[in-house]
């Protein structure tokens, strides 16, 4: 029988995001390298607002630690973000955050801790300081395992959304959930939000794609299997 073989492993989270060669029409975002043990894909770069609120929005793809972002308003303040993702489309936890305000002011949000009412998932600021590290085990037909460890142990999470395909399927207070609605041979992507006891949204943390094996592949041990016997 042939076995799958899944890299559910996160890249390590990038670090030192900051700001640089900024002007009135533009900045250059910077960050350190981060890792993975299957190979590093690139960078996602996302780019939020305030004054008005906007949630996080993906600008482009990168293949280096640096990028030139046009600035279209000066009058808005922008919020940046960079998560790293491996060769088979796993994604890190989000860096720090920068801020850039209208007066041309450069804030290192590394410890994203502000809050906000705004509940929809990848909305920031939030409370919940650190986002949550997924993986997926014990991949069968039409099974999976996902698990997680709680994000910040004083950020007081009371539930977790669980969402395949970017769909929520379900909200529990549990680290570990197992998904038993999946079909054979199929490709679905996870990833997990907490919900603390203000109602404050977390970081979504990284997104695990996982692909179902066939069902023939799976033979269980000591289950009779049918056989034919003939004469020559």
């Amino acid at each position: 029988p042939r076995f799958a073989s899944l890299d559910v492993t996160a890249p390590t989270k990038p670090q030192g995001l900051v700001a640089i060669d900024m002007t009135t029409t533009e900045v250059t975002l910077q960050w350190d390298e981060s890792s993975d043990d299957k190979g590093l894909s690139g960078y996602k770069v996302f780019v939020g607002t305030r004054n008005p609120f906007s949630l996080y929005q993906e600008y482009t793809f990168v293949i280096s630690t640096s990028i030139k972002i046009p600035i279209s308003n000066p009058e808005v303040t922008y919020v940046f973000a960079v998560v790293a993702v491996d060769n088979t489309e796993n994604t890190s936890p989000y860096s720090n955050e920068v801020t850039i305000t209208p007066t041309g002011e450069v804030v290192d949000e590394t410890d994203t801790s502000a809050t906000n009412d705004q509940t929809s998932t990848g909305a920031l600021p939030h409370n919940i300081a650190d986002s949550i590290e997924l993986t997926v085990s014990n991949v069968s037909p039409k099974r999976a395992t996902l698990s997680w460890k709680p994000p910040d142990e004083d950020a007081n999470v009371e539930q977790y959304i669980v969402y395949r395909d970017g769909v929520e399927i379900v909200t529990q207070s549990d680290t570990e959930f197992k998904d038993k609605g999946l079909k054979p041979e199929t490709t679905y992507t996870f990833s997990v939000v907490a919900i603390d006891d203000t109602g404050s949204f977390s970081y979504s943390s990284n997104e695990v794609n996982v692909t179902t094996i066939a069902q023939e592949e799976i033979i269980e041990l000591g289950k009779p299997v049918n056989l034919r016997v003939t004469s020559s």
